[in-house]
């Protein structure tokens, strides 16, 4: 799988490092490894990886966007492309969102 990141996530990314958010920025690696080494999403969601990091199908307007749990301010979200049923070869995007400010309209 491939792994793009958005410029949004990078400045989230740095954002942390300077925070010195060591034990976000180790889930964060650890989220990213873990799309890398599975090959579908089906094969995520039957892993005991999936309730861990409380990997969830958001709703309404981005009902095409997945997201992973990174503690109780921080979630990675995810968009997979070329899919077929649960099979996904690429990501198109990968972003860091803290969850007091996802629901802001930009």
């Amino acid at each position: 799988m491939i792994i793009n990141k958005t410029s949004s996530y990078k400045k989230s990314i740095t954002k942390l490092k300077r925070k010195h958010k060591n034990k976000e920025l180790e889930n964060i690696c650890k989220l990213e490894e873990i799309l890398l080494n599975h090959k579908s999403l089906h094969a995520l969601m039957i892993s005991s990886i999936w309730r861990i990091y409380r990997f969830e199908k958001l709703i309404g307007d981005t009902k095409s966007i997945f997201s992973a749990r990174i503690n109780k301010q921080y979630r990675l979200e995810f968009k997979p492309i070329n899919k077929i049923g649960y099979e996904f070869i690429d990501v198109v995007e990968l972003d860091l969102n803290e969850i007091s400010n996802h629901y802001k309209k930009i």
